[in-house]
């Protein structure tokens, strides 16, 4: 049973626990457990569930139980465990080991309270204030996920204080802290403690690389690139790094630094970086952003391990430059290779069908959605539906479907979409769009006093509420609109100016 759950076996597994059941050993504890931890470590929780159920509750299938819902990412069901354990002490005593998965749901739910519960107890049991020692790789391992879970909390002074009270430190503590400010916007902060690390590994630069690009600083990111090959040279760029480097290309639409990136991962000495999926497919990201279809899909073609990632990497830059049929072509070739099309998939094709005034295909794919388990379409999805309504000029029929999504309508036709401000104000936004572009100063005007009874976009919605008005000739229309927004101070424009 071990066996078949460190090779992710399920089949085999589940054929001995068959066995097991016919000959009367599913009861033993040792099997039980053994089939708990197979189950889990195969993705199967429901399963593992069955199992616990089925026989008394023991403290070692307790802590599998836990261990199993935080490797599968359940981690309110661990919480649960835990009190179902009646507390975290005699879990720990009986396996130390359940300090990590525990600090982990802790870190990745939030639970302040349960994470500081878990420190006082590994507090007692190193004598109190004694800070943690060095001397195995367990005790590393848990000065890491201390770490973590203050920065997860967002409690940085705590972090801080476990930093600094452990008696040696190695490149994964200086890299967990690092990687807490970031996850904590403290970028300034990151970079001073890369800047001090006596030891800076691939994971502290490319730690701080990601970071620098999803808070919007993609520059700093590839200058920090150039730094890592500048200054460390015995230090190199793994897959994830160019990735991420890819990444910060695309953002900038820098198909110069694309290049130089693409040779490094060429230069590669191992196959590493340029058979990995990860890698191929942030270079047809950064290729299609940049406007070379052609060398996109010549390293798309190239890639070995296909995932539901390259594919939608490539369908949306066929969409983005207004190719639909290649974009819906590569869909249905995505369909027919068992691939499953995902919400960003979907958003790409319906948006391409939007602007290409292919009504009768983005109908059928936004009605095929729900085959491929996207129950519930997002907003933006909805926003390309009714911007290829109101391009095509079927304008009621898109007003019909935002009110009924809103629960403003007794038409059940579509499902209720909780979506945030500015992604509702995208949906009234492509409806006003087609307002504008056939004219119908009636509906413009009801959009955009929605939008700003919504407050969504006031000024914006103000602006092309006045420019449709001026677009039908109605001038006093105009200047009233000017003056009521003026006096609201919705209508905010500043004058415009050059400077030679």
């Amino acid at each position: 049973m071990y066996a078949c759950a460190a090779l992710n076996d399920l089949r085999s597994g589940m054929q001995i626990h068959g066995c097991s059941v016919t000959a009367g050993l599913n009861m033993d504890p040792a099997v039980a457990n053994a089939t708990i931890k197979m189950y889990f470590l195969c993705r199967e929780v429901g399963s593992a569930e069955i199992e616990f159920e089925g026989r008394e509750a023991c403290l070692h299938s307790e802590i599998l139980m836990i261990k199993g819902y935080v490797f599968n990412e359940k981690y309110v069901d661990a919480a649960r465990s835990i009190r179902r354990a009646d507390g975290f002490v005699g879990l720990f005593m009986e396996d130390h080991s359940i300090a990590l998965s525990v600090l982990s749901a802790a870190a990745n739910l939030g639970w302040l309270r349960l994470g500081k519960q878990v420190h006082g107890i590994i507090l007692t049991f190193y004598q109190c204030s004694t800070p943690i020692s060095m001397e195995n790789d367990d005790d590393a391992v848990l000065g890491n996920a201390l770490i973590d879970m203050y920065c997860r909390c967002s409690c940085m002074s705590e972090a801080w204080l476990v930093f600094n009270n452990l008696k040696e430190r190695n490149p994964s503590h200086w890299n967990a802290l690092m990687s807490g400010c970031i996850y904590n916007s403290l970028l300034d902060e990151a970079h001073r403690l890369l800047d001090e690390m006596p030891f800076r590994n691939v994971i502290s630069w490319t730690s701080m690389i990601s970071g620098y690009v999803q808070h919007g600083s993609p520059r700093k990111g590839l200058h920090l690139l150039s730094r890592l090959y500048n200054e460390e040279g015995f230090v190199r760029g793994n897959s994830f790094t160019f990735a991420t480097a890819l990444d910060a290309c695309s953002s900038l639409a820098s198909l110069n630094a694309g290049k130089q990136i693409h040779a490094q991962v060429l230069r590669t000495s191992d196959t590493d970086g340029r058979q990995n999926v990860a890698v191929q497919t942030a270079l047809v990201d950064m290729y299609s952003r940049s406007g070379n279809l052609g060398h996109a899909r010549k390293i798309f073609d190239d890639i070995q391990n296909m995932n539901v990632q390259s594919w939608t990497s490539m369908i949306t830059g066929y969409a983005t430059h207004g190719f639909a049929s290649e974009a819906i072509e590569l869909l249905e070739n995505m369909v027919r290779k068992g691939f499953v099309p995902n919400e960003v998939t979907f958003v790409s094709v319906l948006s391409v069908c939007s602007r290409c005034g292919l009504i009768e295909q983005g109908m059928q794919y936004f009605g095929l959605m729900g085959k491929y388990g996207i129950i519930a379409p997002r907003a933006d999805h909805y926003a390309c539906l009714v911007d290829m309504l109101g391009r095509a000029g079927k304008l009621a029929e898109a007003r019909d479907i935002l009110l009924s999504i809103s629960g403003s309508s007794e038409t059940k036709s579509y499902k209720k979409c909780r979506a945030k401000g500015e992604d509702s104000a995208a949906m009234w936004g492509a409806l006003l769009g087609g307002c504008k572009l056939y004219g119908n100063v009636e509906m413009g005007s009801e959009v955009a006093r929605e939008m700003m009874s919504r407050k969504h976009q006031a000024s914006g919605s103000l602006v092309a509420l006045s420019n449709l008005y001026a677009f039908s000739g109605d001038w006093d229309a105009v200047y009233a609109l000017r003056k009521e927004g003026k006096r609201g101070r919705g209508f905010i424009q500043k004058p415009g100016h050059s400077i030679a």
